[in-house]
């Protein structure tokens, strides 16, 4: 390769290179939070990492004999029975606010929007979109067994498109290992009877970014026009992730990232970018415009749809007292209705906290510890789990042994060209691994990164054997 191209080479290897030390942080905060573990569980947790390791082996050696067609379906088939029986429990119940948007939802199935109007919404804008889909769904007959099959729906799909997205760029065998393996996670079982909005904003935030590189922008084939249908498809998709829970813009920004690093690499041409890369963008806003206008003009929701308290997350976040969890503590910032003086007071709640501790690189990495080295929190699943304290442990396992692979599949990527859906996932690691160091955590809100960990964990197949994946375009 010529100096020249080395050099526009560059962004996508610093990425990888990003990412790969990402993955060891979390890899490194996982062990670390292990400190203390009995003899009992460091032995169920050994015994779990060998019995994923073999299985997602297995499932590399036996995809060679399966029909590639067949594979993303028994991914999903794999992912509806493992989890149906926790999306299904019978006896499990809403807790905390996922019970408040339940009994919202079920309010306004019945003609009472007035919980819309309440203190919670007027801050909380954001959660109206998926209150109004869970209102839908009881009004066609449905309750909690309706929104728990639709839960098990969207993450089984999510599933099958771990598989699509890690076949991209590492072929099918091992994108069918990681979409096995992530079919299994313990961490997806424990949330899957939780009516939490993470499973729905999770598929369509996967199946907009597969979208992207596969038939979008950064899709090897097709025609312009094609090409841009696919782009408004993937932004529409990315969008309802958005509304569901917002995220989503993590997709959009690791798109642009994504699309700079194939235009200095000369790997694709702005002309040819440009116009499905427009479509992307241009449906995202128009739905998130259209779907504001309407809940507006409804008059159902008087604080409308967004986040009227942007800078709490990071009050929280930057909490150094309480390691950047939930904290009662600055609650009277919420109070101050002035937006001027309710920022100036939470920049000024943030210096204190920072300023006053003693040990500042061991505030963030107790962040790293609580976010991705914590045990699932089974507070939110009321009336217990079958075989929760081993479910606890193997999904430790199972992410000790998804953050390694993803670490050694980024640092293959320093030795050639990473494609557009590898980069894209890379983005999505890197970016979720930057933004939690400065917003509130809880071990769940890990469980819209984890698809992305096990995606790259694919790559890790390339050290050792050969594939056909996606062209270096």
């Amino acid at each position: 390769m010529k100096k020249a191209d080395t050099l526009r080479e560059l962004p996508g290897r610093f990425i990888a290179l990003c990412t790969a030390a990402f993955a060891l942080c979390l890899l490194a905060a996982s062990v670390s939070a292990l400190r203390g573990v009995s003899a009992k569980n460091a032995l169920g947790l050994a015994l779990s990492l060998a019995a994923f390791a073999l299985a997602a082996f297995s499932a590399y050696l036996a995809a060679r004999r399966l029909p590639e067609r067949a594979l993303p379906a028994l991914v999903v088939l794999a992912a509806l029975l493992v989890r149906a029986p926790f999306a299904l429990l019978p006896d499990a119940e809403q807790v905390s606010d996922f019970a408040l948007l339940y009994d919202s939802a079920a309010s306004l199935a019945g003609g009472d929007a007035s919980a819309l109007s309440g203190e919670y919404f007027l801050h909380w804008g954001y959660q109206v979109p998926f209150v109004l889909y869970e209102a839908l769904a009881i009004r066609l007959g449905g309750g909690v067994g309706a929104l728990r099959v639709l839960n098990l729906l969207w993450t089984a799909g999510a599933s099958g498109l771990v598989y699509l997205f890690a076949r991209k760029f590492a072929g099918p065998r091992a994108g069918f290992a990681a979409g096995l393996l992530y079919a299994v996670y313990p961490g997806a079982l424990i949330l899957a009877g939780v009516l939490t909005n993470q499973h729905i904003s999770l598929f369509f935030c996967l199946l907009g970014m597969w979208l992207i590189v596969e038939h979008g922008p950064f899709a090897e084939g097709g025609t312009p026009v094609s090409r841009a249908l696919y782009g408004a498809a993937a932004g529409l998709s990315l969008s309802l992730a958005g509304l569901m829970r917002p995220e989503s813009v993590l997709a959009l920004a690791s798109a642009v990232v994504t699309a700079a690093v194939l235009l200095i690499a000369r790997r694709v041409s702005f002309r040819r970018l440009i116009l499905p890369l427009a479509a992307v963008f241009a449906a995202y806003f128009a739905l998130n415009a259209a779907a504001s206008a309407a809940v507006s003009a409804s008059g159902i929701a008087p604080g409308g749809i967004g986040n009227s308290r942007p800078e709490w997350k990071f009050v929280i976040g930057l909490d150094t007292e309480s390691g950047g969890t939930y904290s009662e503590a600055n609650e009277y910032i919420l109070d101050i209705a002035d937006d001027a003086e309710r920022r100036e007071a939470a920049g000024e709640s943030i210096r204190a906290s920072l300023e006053g501790c003693d040990d500042l690189a061991g505030f963030f990495w107790g962040k790293l510890e609580g976010l991705w080295g914590s045990q699932e929190d089974l507070s939110f699943v009321a009336g217990g789990l079958p075989m929760e304290s081993a479910l606890v442990i193997a999904e430790r396992a199972a992410f000790l042994l998804a953050a390694a692979l993803a670490a050694l599949s980024c640092v293959a990527a320093l030795r050639r060209r990473a494609g557009a859906a590898e980069l894209m996932g890379m983005c999505m690691v890197s970016a979720a691994f930057v933004c939690y160091l400065f917003i509130e955590i809880q071990p769940r809100y890990r469980y819209g990164t984890v698809p992305f960990i096990f995606i790259l964990a694919a790559g890790a197949a390339r050290l050792r054997y050969g594939h056909r994946g996606e062209k270096r375009v």
